[in-house]
């Protein structure tokens, strides 16, 4: 697709990076519009010596910017988000970097932009040459490290707003557009104005997703071209959401996109709680829990403990885990808190853990299974969440269980490692997302506390469709009475055993489904805080009216 090609209401596919919807109008930026990297040979020693000390300089200035940008990710967002550039700063400081670079300028006689460019370009090959999809994600640090050198080298700025751009703050009212999403960008936009990202590189894990998802930002990447295809000012949508982006949307589109998908952020206000509808929030770091108390969240509905994990890039110590379980425990006063156990594996391969390469990795080694077959994940995860049972009661919920052996299985496990530890009060229950767990869903139902609808996966696995692939996409798709016969069957049997059943879902945000929840007889959700306040004034005009 060329550039200039698209003029009338055109959709693109990409993958969603992060929730959120948008309207606004194009910045593309180029990190490397200016960056012409000189090579040449040094032809003295002292010609050596000078470009030494350049190396020096920039190095050092490189490591101060990524502090400053470290100290203010730990306040603004948190510690977790923090450890990516404390990465970073470990990338500079690593002898195989900077060791490297000093030899081709001191025996190669190389200059040190020639010096740099080879060497962070060697590493970034040899990580993009591995199959797992977190060590390529891994390549955009030393990208983005890579050109904030050569900025420092020529002292200039790391990203340049295209000529459209007119205002100080880059991506100020509008949608950026850039070939790859780095950590550096993400944090140098101003959050408060910038209305999403579109990129064409970046993966669900990588570095800048996080972030982005952190800060509410909307995102969408993986779309082929992009930034050549796409004007400055050009009018978009983007749907974080879904992984779409709409350019030039007709005004039809837009009044439809703003009713039913672009939520507004709705944190300066608390949305008064529907009697007979709770409606939790999901929560990927203990540092969001703030947004959902801002929003009068009736309860965290869904933590998903894994990011935690994969914004670090390592296995999290006990007591680590126990000092954001506790904090979230402590803080909510109004509902229940559901630990969703460490949902590794599918889209979500850690690369520290050494994990296999597997043909069909969604239906592979993945959640609970996983889980039983990397005891000592599980038994720290655990204990950490016992530990901060004794500061209120907590709900420990196991993904892609199968049937009920497995679930039995993995509960023992939890407290055979939990046995000498003083503990509270912990449920335990499961996600419903494999089809085969759903038809067996009485017989769970008298071993489980509680259980919740992961409707994501368990469309994915019902039709048999992968919601990342576009050539199938359209299968992916809650409007068949087949799914909601089957949720139906859920909500009967949780409700004949007593038990207490959410959805939490990307479906369960949606306004558009909440008739046909309240219909079946779910009365308990578990969205983003950007939604809470439109699904309770649905709810409420659907029960008082």
């Amino acid at each position: 697709m060329q550039k200039n090609s698209i003029k009338l209401e055109s959709r693109l596919k990409g993958i969603g990076l992060s929730d959120g919807c948008a309207v606004a109008k194009v910045c593309r930026l180029d990190k490397d519009q200016k960056l012409d990297i000189p090579s040449y040979t040094l032809a003295t020693s002292k010609d050596v010596e000078q470009e030494l000390q350049r190396t020096i300089e920039a190095f050092d200035k490189t490591k101060k910017q990524i502090s400053d940008l470290e100290e203010e990710v730990r306040s603004k967002i948190g510690a977790t988000e923090a450890g990516i550039f404390t990465a970073q700063i470990l990338m500079l400081e690593d002898d195989l970097v900077y060791g490297k670079i000093l030899k081709l300028v001191e025996e190669k006689r190389m200059n040190a932009e020639a010096a740099v460019s080879q060497v962070f370009e060697a590493f970034e090959n040899q990580l993009l040459s591995f199959e797992d999809e977190h060590m390529r994600e891994r390549a955009s640090d030393f990208s983005d490290i890579k050109h904030r050198l050569l900025s420092n080298y020529s002292n200039i700025s790391q990203y340049h707003p295209t000529k459209f751009d007119k205002n100080k703050k880059i991506g100020k009212s509008m949608i950026v557009v850039v070939r790859e999403l780095t950590p550096s960008l993400t944090m140098k936009v101003d959050t408060a104005e910038v209305k999403g990202f579109i990129t064409e590189k970046g993966g669900l894990n990588s570095h800048a997703a996080i972030l982005a998802r952190s800060m509410g930002i909307p995102a969408v990447s993986g779309i082929p071209n992009v930034y050549a295809t796409l004007e400055d000012g050009t009018e978009v949508i983007i749907d974080g959401t879904h992984g779409e982006v709409i350019v030039w949307p007709s005004p039809e589109t837009i009044e439809e996109k703003l009713e039913f998908d672009c939520m507004p952020d709705v944190t300066d206000y608390c949305s008064e709680p529907v009697e007979g509808y709770r409606v939790m929030g999901n929560i990927s770091f203990s540092t969001q829990l703030d947004q959902l108390l801002e929003v009068c969240a009736e309860g965290v509905g869904l933590y998903r403990t894994e990011f935690e994990l994969i914004a670090r890039g390592r296995l999290m110590t006990e007591d680590e885990l126990y000092e954001r379980y506790s904090d979230v425990v402590q803080r909510v006063k109004n509902g229940p808190v559901i630990f969703r156990m460490f949902d590794i594996g599918s889209d979500k391969t850690l690369p520290f853990l050494d994990m296999p390469e597997e043909s069909n990795p969604a239906l592979g080694w993945r959640g609970t299974r996983l889980l039983l077959q990397r005891p000592e994940i599980l038994k720290t995860q655990a204990r950490a969440i016992a530990r901060a049972s004794v500061h209120g009661p907590v709900y420990v919920m196991y993904p892609m269980i199968i049937d009920v052996p497995q679930f039995l299985e993995v509960k023992a496990l939890f407290e055979e490692s939990i046995k000498d530890l003083e503990c509270g009060t912990i449920h335990h229950g499961i996600m419903f997302e494999v089809p085969c767990a759903c038809l067996a869903a009485k017989e769970l139902f008298e071993v489980v506390d509680f259980a919740s609808i992961g409707t994501n996966d368990l469309i994915q696995h019902l039709f048999a469709v992968d919601r990342n692939n576009e050539r199938v996409a359209y299968d992916y798709s809650p409007d068949k009475p087949v799914f909601w016969n089957l949720i139906k069957s859920i909500s009967d049997e949780a409700k004949a055993a007593g038990k207490h059943l959410s959805v939490c879902g990307e479906l369960a945000g949606d306004p558009r489904y909440t008739q046909k929840f309240i219909d079946i007889g779910v009365s308990n959700i578990s969205v983003s805080y950007k939604r809470i306040s439109d699904v309770r004034k649905k709810a409420k005009s659907i029960i008082s009216g």
